[in-house]
């Protein structure tokens, strides 16, 4: 993404998501009429993803019934307030490795919760022992949890 395009970048890409997802889903679903639930959607962002991921579910149309936010912190420009309001009914889960460099400055994490705090943001933080990667264990536990 580039700096000077960046609003017409994010909404590119959130377009591109929510068309995606439209195009995708009713390959799931199956057919009209049938018995089967409708699948529940889970989004996935690791590192630099988070950021699409928190932007997309936000600012486009898709509302994931969970939302992984893996390895990052939310975006600093986005507005928690109206993700607040997206994520009402979506379980926002915030994955952190105990080794993770990223997490090192604890004054971090505070800040990033005292904003989520502000803006009423629920989400669960689920800490685990490893770095900067996406740990098959814990990728296992989160498909378990309904």
């Amino acid at each position: 993404m580039t700096r000077e395009d960046r609003s017409h970048e994010i909404g590119d890409y959130v377009r591109y998501l929510d068309r995606l997802v439209d195009t995708l889903l009713p390959q799931v679903e199956g057919e009209r009429g049938s018995v089967t639930p409708a699948p529940k959607l889970t989004v996935l962002g690791f590192s630099q993803g988070v950021a699409t991921a928190a932007r997309w579910t936000v600012l486009g149309r898709t509302r994931p019934s969970r939302l992984v936010l893996w390895g990052d912190f939310l975006p600093p420009d986005l507005d928690l307030a109206e993700a607040s309001r997206a994520w009402e009914r979506t379980d926002v889960v915030l994955v952190r490795g105990d080794r993770d460099g990223l997490f090192a400055d604890p004054g971090l994490e505070r800040g990033e919760s005292r904003r989520r705090g502000e803006a009423g943001l629920r989400a669960r933080v689920l800490a685990y022992e490893g770095g900067h990667e996406i740990d098959p264990g814990v990728l296992a536990r989160l498909a378990e949890v309904e």
